[in-house]
């Protein structure tokens, strides 16, 4: 999950594919699920406080798990990680269910602040060192 920041023109899906391959993990399947915000594009309705808001999105995250259980979860900025967690995020890696949500910066803030990348790096060495060793 990522925050998106409308009309920005920033190379988001091309930084997303690097984090992928240095995760050696660009070949394999992968499936998405889009909620947009503000929800009037959604059928779900739309939404008339940051607490009806967080509902709706934990309520998604949940229902989407359930179709389709996976052993991580991004939460990539600010407002990811403050509507779409079902738990309270005490640390930048939370164990929920069977699953484990990473608290990270969004694709446009590490665009926007490089020197983000090498903290996020650090965190993902520590949170898959397999994918992450040295050849």
């Amino acid at each position: 999950m990522d925050s998106h920041e409308p009309g920005a023109a920033l190379p988001l899906e091309a930084l997303f594919n690097n984090i992928l391959r240095a995760l050696h993990w660009h070949q394999l399947p992968r499936q998405q699920e889009r909620l947009q915000w503000p929800l009037t594009e959604n059928r779900f309705g739309p939404a008339e406080d940051a607490s009806q808001a967080r509902d709706t999105f934990s309520s998604w995250l949940e229902a989407s798990y359930s179709r389709m259980p996976v052993k991580s979860i991004w939460l990539m900025g600010s407002e990811a990680q403050d509507f779409c967690t079902p738990i309270p995020l005490e640390s930048q890696v939370v164990e929920w269910q069977k699953a484990r949500l990473i608290s990270m910066p969004s694709l446009s803030q590490l665009l926007r602040a490089p020197e983000l990348k090498r903290p996020l790096w650090n965190l993902l060495r520590t949170s898959y060192p397999t994918e992450t060793r040295a050849e």
